[in-house]
């Protein structure tokens, strides 16, 4: 039922919208938690063009102003079939933040890549494996990057402290984006 929903949106997504065959995906693990699959294929949709070009080299800002004028012009045409500028900008930012680090460096994506792989293997089995739901998943793996800075972090115990005392490791963040891919990933070679 999933997929023919996903199937039904993005046709619909993709006849209202004109989409170059040249444009780059846009990372799902880059798009926040609350955002829809419509929302997602509406984003790529209007900036796929702006990430092919911030994956040969254009800046954050530059980018990111392109984009925001692409959502901001379809948001008051009507044409983001009732989303809203608040998410679709949120989704363009990380997506952009994301390519351009990827091509500042690749070769760091590629090391963390094979390291969270390890470090999560046992949370991508249980995600992968319809045991853990993927809010769940990506709370447990996030724990587990943490504990390879300080092995007595415990995340509970963490947010339920007043944010003046809480005491969270420093983690590069393209840690946390690497093991989103790798749940959604194996998520889709099940499905």
């Amino acid at each position: 039922m999933k997929k023919i929903t996903k199937i039904i949106i993005t046709a619909a997504v993709i006849s209202t919208m004109n989409v170059s065959a040249l444009a780059a995906e846009l990372p799902r693990e880059a798009a926040p938690v609350m955002a829809t699959e419509e929302s997602i294929i509406i984003t790529e949709n209007l900036i796929g063009n702006v990430l092919t070009e911030v994956q040969g080299g254009l800046g954050f800002g530059e980018a990111n102003a392109k984009a925001n004028n692409l959502i901001r012009t379809a948001v008051i045409e009507g044409k983001t079939n009732g989303n809203g500028f608040g998410m679709l900008s949120a989704i363009s930012a990380n997506s952009i933040s994301q390519y351009r680090d990827m091509y500042l460096r690749p070769e760091y994506y590629k090391q963390i890549e094979e390291e969270i792989k390890i470090v999560i293997a046992d949370v991508i089995t249980k995600y992968a494996n319809c045991e853990v739901d993927y809010i769940t998943a990506v709370k447990e793996a996030y724990e587990k990057i943490y504990q390879t800075v300080n092995p007595t972090f415990d995340y509970e115990e963490q947010l339920n402290l007043d944010t003046c005392y809480r005491d969270i490791p420093a983690v590069n963040n393209a840690k946390f984006t690497v093991a989103r891919k790798l749940l959604l990933e194996a998520r889709r070679q099940i499905e």
